[in-house]
């Protein structure tokens, strides 16, 4: 989980295979019905592409992107 002033800007999970399943995401999911605005991630070493709501990223990527968070 990743804060800022107190307040949860993002979720991420860091998986290690290069194929990523909405299956191995099921912890991210479950997080988000308890917080549905926040946004969901996983940082990983596949290509980048949605998972019907997660947004999966190569880790080198992510890292940039989450400098741009709110």
């Amino acid at each position: 989980i990743l804060e800022k002033h107190g307040a949860i800007i993002a979720a991420i999970e860091i998986k290690s295979p290069r194929h990523i399943t909405g299956a191995g995401s099921s912890g991210l999911r479950s997080f988000h019905e308890d917080y549905p605005q926040t946004p969901l991630f996983v940082a990983c070493t596949a290509k980048r592409n949605d998972l019907n709501g997660i947004t999966v990223f190569p880790w080198q990527e992510l890292m940039r992107a989450l400098h741009d968070l709110p």
